[in-house]
């Protein structure tokens, strides 16, 4: 009973500690937002009365020399910039109702722009110091005349014929493949270095000696069930030629899975690069980060509209989405 107690204990400290987390985020998200408003009212002559870390009473406030007031107020859910005359009529010439209608809208438009300016260099420092979330081949097998394919085992892909590969969800890999040709250009980090490969699409065999075979189209067997290539791949030959199956196989340590169309008696084969991948977590140089945080930032973006139009056309029940909570979670 302790045990539990504690460990409930700890769950809704940790959870806390979330909320904590998140409200904070927001608040940064909110400051720098009014930064922006700030920054670009000043620059263009706005009279400002206050600017203001988040609400409730001031617990510090001091003013400037310039007349403007800046204050910390102790409930950290956001905060404000204060123009003169934004809600009201004012005779002075600086305030916000006053001035030019394309200042005003500079002004309305640069909290937006800090946003995004600040996810940009928040994402690249992500990539940083975190790591990318991308592809990498972990299994390379020669072409069918058996020369060396281009790929190499360890190879991380960043780009796909010049289109930038992005991942936020396993089906994003599948994607990023779907739509290549026959042959294709991949840039890819090797060894620390960007270089380019020329691959092309070949027929060749999914299994490996020693593989495992753990499932097939998402069944996962039991133990008892499992398929060895190497003696019981003849139990499958009971589905007929040009039939397609995605299996779950054991490569050693490795999980992975492997689409094949059966080809004759105990043969399954897929046309492709003729290389296996999952996913890593890749560290990149600041500069290569900051060029790949605008591409990630408007994927992003594509990713949550897409996710809206899935839910106005139904293809995405209500219950798929998420709210306050589910922000929370995700940070």
């Amino acid at each position: 009973m302790i045990v539990l107690l504690s460990a409930t204990a700890a769950e809704v400290f940790t959870y806390i500690g979330y909320v904590i987390i998140a409200i904070l985020a927001l608040m940064v998200m909110i400051v720098i937002h009014e930064l922006g408003h700030y920054l670009a009212g000043k620059a263009l002559g706005f009279k400002i009365d206050e600017f203001a870390i988040g609400f409730g009473p001031p617990i510090f406030k001091k003013k400037l020399k310039s007349g403007e007031q800046f204050s910390i107020r102790p409930f950290p859910i956001g905060g404000y910039c204060a123009f003169a005359g934004e809600d009201e009529d004012n005779p002075d010439p600086k305030a916000f109702n006053n001035q030019k209608p394309w200042k005003r809208l500079i002004v309305l438009f640069s909290g937006a722009f800090f946003n995004f300016i600040s996810a940009i260099i928040f994402i690249a420092i992500f990539f940083s110091a975190v790591g990318q979330v991308l592809p990498q081949i972990t299994d390379v097998k020669p072409y069918a005349d058996g020369s060396q394919n281009a790929f190499m085992p360890g190879d991380v892909i960043l780009s796909i014929n010049g289109r930038q590969v992005n991942v936020l969800l396993a089906e994003d890999i599948e994607n990023a493949f779907s739509k290549v040709g026959d042959n294709a250009i991949f840039k890819v980090l090797r060894d620390g270095k960007k270089v380019k490969v020329n691959v092309y699409k070949y027929e060749h065999g999914i299994f490996e000696a020693g593989d495992v075979i753990i499932g097939i189209n998402g069944k996962q067997f039991k133990e008892n069930e499992y398929i060895l290539v190497d003696t019981d791949l003849s139990t499958l030959n009971s589905y007929e030629d040009g039939t397609t199956i995605t299996f779950t196989i054991k490569r050693g340590e490795s999980i992975l899975n492997a689409t094949g169309t059966k080809k004759g008696e105990s043969k399954w084969t897929f046309f492709g690069f003729g290389v296996t991948r999952n996913i890593t977590v890749q560290k990149l140089d600041f500069f290569t980060a900051l060029g790949r945080s605008f591409g990630f930032s408007f994927f992003v973006v594509f990713k949550i509209l897409a996710s809206l139009g899935a839910l106005i056309t139904g293809k995405m029940s209500l219950s798929g989405a998420g709210g306050t909570i589910t922000v929370v979670k995700t940070i």
